[in-house]
């Protein structure tokens, strides 16, 4: 799968944006001291610029498409954040099992959610 160049930069703008989000909520933890506290505040300083520079960027070449995804992404940490280490990994074994056999782990995940539905 080739990806745009639009595509790349909405990808990092937004990944970008989440690792600020969780580097302003380490700062109300105890892991935030010193060498630490310094470095939370000059990556903040650095990333924020960028993150407004390529936003408005990414923003006004397609407005309701970049709404969309950063939706789905939102969606897809609130989702992904809660969960423990263990489940985390195991989610990256079937995103795996899905690169390696879509059809296969679609027709199982439809089985299941029929399942719960009929429940």
């Amino acid at each position: 799968m080739v990806r745009s160049k639009l595509e790349i930069l909405l990808d990092t703008v937004i990944t970008m944006q989440m690792c600020a989000e969780n580097l302003e909520e380490l700062r109300g933890t105890d892991f935030n001291k010193q060498k630490i506290k310094m470095l939370i505040r000059s990556l903040l300083s650095e990333i924020d610029p960028i993150l407004r520079k390529n936003y408005t960027k990414i923003y006004g070449i397609d407005q309701e498409a970049t709404q969309n995804i950063i939706s789905e992404y939102e969606r897809y940490v609130k989702y992904l954040a809660p969960l423990s280490m263990p489940d985390k990994v195991m989610f990256c074994q079937m995103t795996e099992a899905w690169n390696i056999d879509k059809k296969t782990v679609e027709a199982t995940l439809h089985r299941i959610i029929n399942k719960i539905v009929k429940k």
